[in-house]
Parts: structure tokens; C-alpha cells; sequence
């Protein structure tokens, strides 16, 4: 079942302690900006806002445009014998998965309808526009949140000087 939500669960390893990876998480965050009013463009001096709690860690991309499907990333450090290993879980924002659910609900709905319709009606192509939503649908969630959780990898690859398990 967890291959068809828009969820990805990472290991990465690396040779550098427990403390070193936390000091290049520390140098790479930096506490998120709260809202204003004017100006909402917030520039970042670092790739990454969040926040460390303990041995876990709660990060997104800091980028200077609104993107709803950036990964939300939270992770947990553990030592190992010979480095560290961390786990991460990306997922979109809550608010996208509650939308995108009730939008797939209403789409699905649709195509059920369509569906009968086509044993009492001639076709038309009026009857593909809910199936077009649903491949839609589909490619915005899946193809924007793995194009931007591809690109969050690369940089905890990079910062941790890690692999991915």
C-alpha cells in the first residue's frame, strides 16, 4: 500500500559520527522566518529551515517560492559502529494530502458516475474529462513531490556525506 502514497522512507549511512552529522545539520538549518505582513519573499541564508529536537530533526527546503508539494522531512540520528545512520521519512504537508484526498474522492466519484453512464448513454468525449482529472491528479502529486524529494535527497547525500541504503 505504501507504494501508491506520495511517501518516501530513506536510510542513509555515513562514516562521520553522531556529532558530525549533527553539526552539518546544524550548519545547513536555520530557524524558519515567521509570516509578516508585506513582503512574503523570505531569503535563507542556509538550503534548509527546521529545527533539531533531540537525536530527531525536522527539515524543508528553504526556497524563495511557494511550492505545495515540498517534502516535509523528518529524521532520526543513530550511531553505529562504524558511522551513522539516519532515518527519514518525506511526505507532502498535511493540508496537500487532506486536499488531495477529498479532490480524489470527488474524482473517483465522477468516473464511477461516468461509468454507469456509458451503459445507459452514447459515448462522448465529455465522458473522458473525469478520467483526464484523475491521471492529472496523479502526475501533479507524484511527479512534483518526486521531483522535489529527488532533489532534498541529493543534498542529505551531500551534507551527510552519505548513501542511501
Amino acid at each position: 500500500m505504501s507504494h501508491f502514497l506520495p511517501f518516501e522512507n530513506i536510510i542513509l549511512t555515513t562514516k562521520l559520527s553522531k556529532e558530525q552529522t549533527f553539526i552539518r545539520l546544524t550548519d545547513n538549518i536555520e530557524a524558519e522566518k515567521s509570516f509578516g505582513f508585506g513582503s512574503h519573499n523570505t531569503t535563507y541564508s542556509k538550503p534548509y529551515i527546521g529545527q533539531i529536537i533531540g537525536d530527531n530533526f525536522e527539515i524543508k527546503r528553504a526556497i524563495s517560492y511557494r511550492n505545495s508539494f515540498l517534502p516535509q522531512i523528518k529524521g532520526k540520528v543513530y550511531s553505529e559502529f562504524d558511522g551513522t545512520k539516519i532515518k527519514v521519512n518525506m511526505k507532502p504537508q498535511d493540508f496537500v494530502l487532506v486536499f488531495m484526498t477529498i479532490w480524489f474522492g470527488g474524482v473517483f466519484i465522477g468516473c464511477v458516475a461516468t461509468i454507469f453512464a456509458l451503459f445507459t448513454q452514447e459515448f462522448t468525449p465529455f465522458f473522458l474529462i473525469p478520467f483526464g482529472m484523475l491521471l492529472f491528479g496523479i502526475a501533479l502529486l507524484y511527479g512534483a513531490f518526486k521531483t522535489e524529494s529527488s532533489t532534498s535527497k541529493k543534498d542529505l547525500t551531500r551534507i551527510f556525506e552519505a548513501k542511501i541504503q
